[in-house]
């Protein structure tokens, strides 16, 4: 299989494709090696891949999924936000996880130029300076470290596209990207549909659309718990998911939380999710910075209630007091979290999302 460059950039190094194929250049780091295997069975023709997913639409699994089904992936992403042979494409995402494997494809089946930088909260401190012009995907808290920092604003600002997805996108963030002069994305999808297949202008004139649109020839519905059903074009059968989601049209939706989240007061469904959002305008408002979600409680008449959860040190009695008076003020009455629980550190998934089910545990 051809690639239309002889060499890649890898952490402010130039190796050359023969290099990586005859097992020559083998990668100095754990990401390296993953990069490099991946574009030897890539090139070398291999037409089946096997894929962990997330639990999106279940337990996690390992499915296969195929060359034509990344290629087609890669080619409708391509061409919604514009990117087009000879552009350049930065990876700081792991292969092993379907955005970081997927960036690979869509720079090597549409000959983009590559880029390699080591995963980390500041992908583009060790960039290298020919980098302009070019298209990434960064996980959501890769971009907020990114955005204060001055240098990389301008960094960002000379990129023709930045994808976003992993993890939501929280209020305080997204009014950040808002200055942004590059076009920003949010993305959804999963290693089911082959990486994303809908797309959220996050700033421009685009973003006053609070929803995502589907690329082309791919539609959405929802099944009996409202849950999101998306269409693929050539599927054997529609993917079914757990995200609780609001459509639009059949082209468009809102994702208001995962079904498995769900929070059952005394009979009226909660989702966390959506109360996050609202919850972090508020603490923001006090001055308060820190990861936090909202999670439940045993209740011996309601069953369940909704309680926050903050990493860190617990706050002083009268800020606490305060706090829960300020959410039981501005957020309905029986959504508001009448307790406040505290982790010292919370956990994460290997991809960095917040890992729900191991918090909730900490706290019970």
């Amino acid at each position: 299989m051809s690639y239309l460059f002889d060499s890649i950039h890898s952490n402010q190094s130039v190796v050359a494709v023969n290099d990586i194929l005859s097992g020559k250049e083998s990668g100095r780091t754990a990401f390296e090696s993953a990069v490099f295997d991946f574009i030897r069975l890539w090139l070398k023709g291999t037409t089946t891949f096997t894929q962990r997913t997330s639990g999106s639409t279940g337990a996690p699994k390992e499915i296969t999924i195929t060359r034509n089904q990344m290629i087609a992936s890669a080619g409708r992403t391509l061409k919604a936000v514009g990117i087009a042979e000879g552009d350049p494409a930065l990876v700081c995402l792991h292969p092993d996880y379907i955005a970081g494997k997927m960036m690979l494809v869509r720079a090597l089946a549409f000959n983009l130029k590559i880029y390699l930088a080591e995963p980390s909260s500041d992908p583009l401190q060790n960039l290298s300076d020919d980098f302009e012009h070019g298209f990434a995907a960064f996980v959501p808290v890769q971009l907020q470290n990114m955005l204060a920092i001055p240098q990389r604003i301008n960094q960002l600002n000379r990129m023709k596209a930045v994808l976003l997805g992993g993890a939501p996108v929280s209020e305080t963030l997204a009014k950040k990207i808002s200055s942004l002069q590059c076009p920003v994305y949010a993305t959804y999808g999963m290693t089911e549909t082959v990486s994303n297949i809908a797309l959220q202008k996050l700033n421009g004139p685009a973003a006053q659309e609070k929803f995502f649109t589907t690329l082309p020839q791919i539609s959405v519905s929802t099944d009996e718990r409202g849950c999101l059903v998306i269409h693929l074009p050539g599927a054997d059968a529609p993917v079914k998911t757990n995200d609780v989601a609001e459509l639009v049209s059949k082209t468009s939706f809102r994702i208001r939380g995962r079904w498995d989240h769900v929070i059952n007061s005394g009979g009226i469904k909660i989702n966390p999710e959506e109360l996050e959002q609202q919850a972090e305008a508020i603490l923001q408002a006090k001055g308060i910075d820190r990861p936090f979600l909202i999670g439940s409680l045993p209740h011996e008449k309601l069953g369940e209630q909704p309680v926050l959860i903050m990493e860190g040190e617990p706050l002083g009695p009268e800020a606490e007091a305060e706090l829960i008076e300020d959410l039981k003020q501005q957020l309905k009455r029986h959504e508001a979290p009448r307790q406040i629980r505290y982790l010292t550190q919370f956990f994460y998934t290997a991809s960095g999302k917040l890992n729900r089910p191991e918090i909730l545990k900490g706290i019970r």
